[in-house]
C-alpha cells in the first residue's frame, strides 16, 4: 500500500505544475481584465493554492486526476510520462521528497518555538498603556492581546494562536513620534482581526507540501502582498490621513537593516511591495506588474510543451497497441489463436449475386454430421456442467466422432490417431485440465488488452463483471477446483 502511494507522487508532481500554473493564468487575467480589489485578490488566491493541494493529494491517496483528458485529437495523461522511469528511481524521488518535507515540517516548529522564546524575552510592562491609548484615540474593541516591545527584532510583528501579541522594536519606539506607533498598532490590530497568523500558518504547510511547485511561490507572494494592502487599508480607514501613514511606513523602512522572523508577517517585508503599498494607500494610478505576466509566458511553453509531448507519447502508443491488436496473434503455452479480422460493410455486387452457389457434396455431408452431433449433445447451458460431467461428454465426443468421421470421406480411425490404443478416462481429464489452463491464461490476457481502452475505473468495472472472458474464467476456475478435489 505504502509503496502505490510513493509511485503516485512524481506523477502528481507533473499533474500539480499543470494545475497550478493553469490557475496562475486565471489569477492574471483576472486581475488584469476583471480589475479586482485586494479583497478578491487575497481569496482568489487561497481558494487557488487550497484547490491546487486537494488535486495533489487526492492524486496521492485516491489516485485521482482531472488532467486525464481526452479530446478527439488530444489525450493528456501525466502517468504515462511517469511510466518511462523504473519503479526504484520513482522510490528514490518519493522518498527524497518525503524527507525534505520532514525538514521543512521540522523547521517551521523551530521558527514557532523560537517567536515562544522571544514573547518570553519582551518587554510587555506597557501593553496596557498601548491598549488604553488605542482605544481612546481610534475606539477599537480590542481582543485579548499583550503588546509588547523587543531590542531583538528589526520590524513589528504579530503572532500568536491562543493569545495573539504584538511586538514593536525598541528602537522604532525611539525614533517615531506616539502617533506614528498607533498606525502600526492599528495595522497589527488588523492582522488579529482578521486571523491572519493562523491563515499563514495554513499557507506555510501548503508551500511545505507542493515544495516542488514554482507557482505556489508566486501564489505566497501576492497572497502575502494583498494581506498587508488589506491592513493598510484598514488602517487609513480609521485615521482619514493616508499621507502620514505612508510616512510611518517609509521610515519603518529607513531603519530596518534586515533579518525578520518567518510566520510573523512583518509590516515590511519588501521594498518593491512597499512601493505597490504606497500606491494603494493614497489611490495613485498602479501600472501592472509584467514580471507576473511574464513568468506566466515562461510557464504557458512549458505546460504546452508537455501536452503535445505526452499527447504524441500516447497516441504511438495507441497505434503501435492497435496493430499489435489487430495484426498479430494472441499466442499463450505455445497455443496461437489468430484475433479475428475486421468487419467490414459488405456491398453486393449485382453481376455475381445472381449467380446461384452451389452446394458440395463435402458441404453437405459436414452439415449432415453437424446435425447429428448437434443432436447427440444438446446442452443448453454448459456453465451447468461439472467437471466429471465435462470429462464423461469428452469421451461420448470422441466416440461419437470415431463412428461418424468417417462420413466425411477419411479412412483414419480415432484409435489410430492416438497409436492405436482406448483412451481412458485418466488421459481425458489431464487432456481437459491442460486445455482449461491454457485458455484460462488466453482469457486473461485477451481481458486485459481490452480493459486497456475504457475511458474510466467505472467503465472497467462494469466491463470487467459483464464480459463473456470473465465469465469463462470462472468456470475454469470452478473446474480445476472440481478437478483439484477428485485427487
Amino acid at each position: 500500500m505504502f509503496t502505490n502511494y510513493l509511485h503516485q507522487i512524481p506523477a502528481a508532481f507533473f499533474e500539480s505544475l499543470i494545475i497550478c500554473t493553469l490557475f496562475w493564468g486565471f489569477y492574471q487575467l483576472g486581475v488584469i481584465y476583471f480589475h479586482w480589489n485586494a479583497r478578491i485578490k487575497y481569496i482568489i488566491a487561497n481558494l487557488f493554492i487550497l484547490l491546487g493541494t486537494v488535486h495533489y493529494l487526492s492524486i496521492i491517496f485516491f489516485s485521482f486526476s482531472i488532467t486525464s483528458i481526452q479530446f478527439n485529437f488530444l489525450t493528456i495523461d501525466t502517468t504515462i510520462f511517469v511510466s518511462k522511469f523504473n519503479d526504484q528511481f520513482l522510490t528514490f524521488i518519493s522518498i527524497g521528497y518525503l524527507v525534505f518535507v520532514a525538514y521543512l515540517l521540522s523547521n517551521m516548529l523551530y521558527q514557532l518555538v523560537r517567536l515562544h522564546y522571544l514573547s518570553k524575552q519582551s518587554d510587555f510592562s506597557n501593553s496596557n498603556k498601548f491598549i488604553a491609548s488605542l482605544k481612546e484615540s481610534y475606539e477599537c474593541i480590542l481582543p485579548t492581546i499583550k503588546i509588547g516591545t523587543n531590542s531583538n527584532i528589526k520590524v513589528p510583528i504579530t503572532f500568536g494562536i491562543f493569545e495573539s501579541i504584538i511586538l514593536i522594536p525598541t528602537s522604532i519606539c525611539n525614533n517615531i513620534s506616539p502617533t506614528y506607533v498607533k498606525y502600526i498598532l492599528l495595522h497589527e490590530l488588523s492582522h488579529i482581526y482578521r486571523y491572519d497568523f493562523i491563515i499563514n500558518l495554513g499557507i506555510e504547510i501548503v508551500n511545505i507540501i507542493l515544495c516542488f511547485n514554482p507557482v505556489i511561490y508566486l501564489f505566497k507572494n501576492e497572497i502575502q502582498l494583498q494581506r498587508e494592502i488589506i491592513c493598510d487599508q484598514y488602517v487609513v480607514s480609521k485615521v482619514n490621513n493616508p499621507i502620514a501613514y505612508s510616512k510611518t511606513l517609509l521610515q519603518i523602512a529607513n531603519l530596518y537593516i534586515g533579518g525578520s522572523y518567518k510566520l510573523s508577517m512583518p509590516i515590511y517585508d519588501k521594498k518593491n511591495d512597499l512601493i505597490t503599498r504606497i500606491q494603494s494607500i493614497n489611490n495613485l494610478p498602479k501600472n501592472y506588474n509584467y514580471k507576473n505576466l511574464l513568468i506566466l509566458i515562461i510557464l504557458l511553453p512549458f505546460f504546452f510543451s508537455f501536452i503535445f509531448l505526452e499527447s504524441t507519447t500516447i497516441r504511438k502508443k495507441n497505434i503501435e497497441e492497435n496493430k499489435i491488436y489487430s495484426n498479430k496473434s494472441v499466442q499463450t503455452n505455445n497455443i496461437q489463436v489468430v484475433s479475428a479480422p475486421i468487419i467490414t460493410k459488405y456491398i453486393p455486387n449485382k453481376k455475381h449475386d445472381k449467380l446461384p452457389l452451389k452446394k458440395s457434396k463435402y458441404t453437405k455431408q459436414k452439415n449432415n454430421l453437424n446435425k447429428d452431433l448437434h443432436d447427440e449433445f444438446n446442452i443448453e447451458n454448459i456453465d451447468n456442467l461439472t467437471f466429471n460431467e465435462l470429462v464423461q461428454l469428452t469421451k461420448s465426443w470422441m466416440k461419437f466422432q470415431e463412428n461418424n468421421i468417417n462420413k466425411l470421406g477419411y479412412t483414419v480411425s480415432t484409435n489410430e490417431l492416438y497409436e492405436n490404443h482406448s483412451i481412458s478416462e485418466y488421459e481425458v481429464k489431464n487432456f481437459l485440465v491442460l486445455k482449461i489452463l491454457q485458455n484460462y491464461e488466453l482469457k486473461k490476457s485477451i481481458l486485459n488488452q481490452k480493459l486497456k481502452y475504457t475511458n474510466n475505473f467505472n467503465e472497467a468495472i462494469d466491463y470487467f463483471l459483464n464480459s463473456a472472458e470473465w465469465n469463462d474464467i470462472l468456470l475454469y476456475e470452478k473446474w480445476m477446483s472440481e478437478f483439484l478435489a477428485s485427487q
